[in-house]
């Protein structure tokens, strides 16, 4: 490779790095205001929560489910069944685990059940901000290359239902594209995005 190609590719990755950084502050930001006031002023998120943790158990305990054995055809069936809001996997009963890991660990899946204004919004939202903060850190710290990075989606349920389930990357891409419409992301930030959610 020359130079001036080291240098056209240092430049491009650079800039792609300044694109998922203002991506992440972009995301953090929005979503970080609730909507609770106190003394005329809104609260942020990230200002007013404790840290959530997941309780784990083995998914072959019985005791978690009513009749004992259940065909988990599907992960909502699976969520239908629980009686309780953890995270069921193959580990060892009763550890607690702080939300965001359980949330960052990749193959675990976790349902976040309660009543209205039982915090669901609250939670996840805390966690998707604080995670695109990291991210965001990390970059600016050079730590890493840019595949590892995480990038957190935030989103409503009822909007994730209107995905073709064979397209959701695709749909996904493009509702960032909607969001962010007008602030110039280039196509390797949207490559790079894309790649990110098939790995």
């Amino acid at each position: 490779m020359s130079f001036a190609n080291f240098r056209e590719v240092a430049y491009s990755t650079s800039r792609l790095r300044d694109e998922i950084i203002s991506h992440l502050d972009a995301l953090a930001k929005d979503l970080d205001f609730s909507g609770l006031y106190h003394q005329g002023r809104r609260l942020r998120i990230s200002e007013n929560a404790v840290e959530p943790f997941v309780i784990v158990r083995s998914s072959t305990d019985p005791s978690l489910f009513e009749s004992g054995i259940v065909d988990h055809s599907s992960p909502t069936d699976e969520i239908k069944n629980l009686g309780f809001s953890e995270h069921v996997s193959e580990t060892p009963k009763n550890e607690h685990i702080p939300f965001k890991q359980a949330v960052t660990e990749e193959g675990l899946r976790l349902a976040v059940r309660s009543d209205p204004g039982g915090g669901k919004t609250f939670i996840t939202k805390r966690t998707a901000i604080s995670i695109a903060r990291e991210s965001a850190r990390r970059l600016r710290e050079l730590d890493g290359p840019l595949e590892d990075i995480t990038i957190p989606i935030w989103m409503e349920a009822t909007k994730l239902a209107e995905f073709s389930p064979n397209r959701i990357e695709d749909d996904l891409v493009n509702l960032v594209r909607q969001r962010e419409q007008g602030i110039g992301r280039s196509d390797a930030f949207y490559r790079w995005y894309s790649d990110q959610l098939r790995r």
